[in-house]
């Protein structure tokens, strides 16, 4: 048994103190293809312990502002996991902390999001995934994976997808066409105009509050092997 508590890099940070808390949120209830998204947090709080505390980017020593670790979000269905989510993360903004979601399958972003759109105006979501999950419904859930940027989009309409490399046609509709940049294969924001990632993206960067699902899927899908969708396994 490791002598680190279970949190972000070992730290013991007390709440008051911290500027960013990480939020656990071991949910795998809706994955169609291959479980296991559940073990995502525990795994990355293990490996955080080896990181390197200085930050080249900011040249500074992020860790500390403080970092805090809250508990593991659990729930026995997604509408329950959505509303323990928001309500968590509501708490956490209104103190003023900035809020790192670890999962889980990509469900458990629409609470953490719904959270930051009513705390912030103009909210951006940056979406980065090989699937639009853009289906209003699917195996009978409003709340699958595969739902969850539908579920998005009653929160915000400002969202730039990138990545994508298979969208179900039923689910192009024009305000999809109007409001969100599709980027096929890492490369064209064809549906938004924009000529590529980074024009998209600096068209909303100063909105970005979040970005949801960072997926294994949208970079190294013939890599990776375990993944929620069946289709990424046969690629």
């Amino acid at each position: 048994m490791s002598k680190y508590p279970l949190n972000f890099c070992g730290l013991s940070t007390e709440y008051g103190r911290a500027s960013t808390v990480v939020q656990p949120i071991p949910f795998d209830k809706t994955s169609t293809w291959i479980k296991g998204a559940n073990k995502g947090p525990r795994a990355i709080l293990e490996a955080s312990r080896n990181l390197e505390f200085y930050d080249i980017e900011t040249n500074s020593e992020v860790l500390k502002n403080g970092i805090f670790t809250a508990r593991p979000i659990h729930a026995s269905s997604s509408s329950a996991l959505i509303k323990k989510t928001e309500e968590a993360v509501s708490r956490y903004l209104k103190d003023n902390k900035l809020v790192v979601a670890l999962g889980g399958e990509h469900s458990i972003s629409i609470g953490v999001i719904k959270s930051y759109a009513r705390h912030f105006e103009n909210l951006s979501i940056l979406h980065l995934d090989a699937h639009m999950d853009s289906r209003d419904s699917y195996e009978g859930s409003r709340f699958n994976h595969a739902c969850v940027i539908a579920r998005i989009r009653e929160f915000t309409k400002k969202i730039i997808s990138v990545g994508i490399r298979r969208i179900l046609h039923q689910t192009v509709t024009a305000e999809t066409i109007e409001n969100q940049a599709v980027s096929e294969g890492m490369n064209t924001l064809r549906m938004s105009g924009a000529r590529n990632v980074k024009e998209g993206t600096t068209s909303i960067a100063e909105m970005i509050r979040v970005a949801y699902d960072m997926d294994a899927q949208a970079e190294a899908n013939k890599v990776v092997g375990g993944v929620q969708a069946e289709e990424e396994a046969q690629n």
